[in-house]
């Protein structure tokens, strides 16, 4: 009897270290699984952000295509604007730019508007595209042959909103193209009358990383 006994208690002993074994076999395996996924969405973090951290410092180039004020009936543009948009990414995705150029308008003399900004903007890490969006101030300011002409309106202060889309070449290039929306108000210093001098822009560009 003690050694019927003894044989049931081995075989529950042995019973009880196989399902121990079990156990630590699949919360191995389940551990093991857990590690494989997590090497995967690293991998693909890696690559997806591979782009963006491979570029320390870039550098853009940009030429303004098109200019139109929204009064157009009033202030009618006369071809296309000539001047640059230059800026400046840190890797923190943060950049700088400047912008100076020049819009003919329509007149029986040589007129144009001068439009100078500094921009302030942040691209968005993004993997294959370059979504960016900024903010910039400045001003506007008639620019003519008959300066006294020209000098009957104050320069206007004036402010715009920036978005830019841009497709990455090679990791190192991107070739965007920019859409800014200005505001800004127009004013005769001898009267003081005020007229609303809103305005579009489109531009395109190039950007070099470093």
């Amino acid at each position: 009897m003690a050694a019927f006994e003894l044989v049931q208690n081995s075989q529950v002993l042995a019973s009880f270290l196989n399902g121990k074994r079990d156990c630590t076999q699949n919360h191995l395996g389940e551990v093991m699984n857990r590690l494989k996924s997590l090497g995967l969405v690293l991998v693909a973090l890696f690559l997806f952000s591979g782009p963006a951290q491979a570029e320390f410092f870039s550098i853009g180039v940009d030429a303004p295509v098109a200019f139109a004020f929204n009064d157009s009936d009033t202030h009618k543009t006369d071809g296309m604007p000539s001047g640059y948009m230059l800026s400046a990414k840190l890797p923190i995705l943060v950049g700088f730019g400047v912008e100076n150029y020049s819009v003919p308008m329509q007149a029986d003399f040589d007129l144009s508007v001068d439009v100078n900004f500094y921009d302030l903007f942040y691209t968005l890490p993004i993997p294959f595209i370059n979504l960016t969006f900024g903010y910039g101030f400045g001003s506007l300011e008639y620019k003519c042959t008959y300066q006294n002409i020209c000098d009957s309106f104050d320069k206007a202060n004036a402010s715009q909103a920036i978005g830019q889309i841009g497709i990455p070449i090679a990791l190192l290039f991107d070739l965007h193209v920019g859409y800014r929306k200005i505001n800004a108000t127009l004013k005769e210093n001898q009267t003081g009358t005020s007229t609303d001098w809103a305005a579009t822009a489109t531009s395109v560009g190039i950007s070099f990383g470093f």
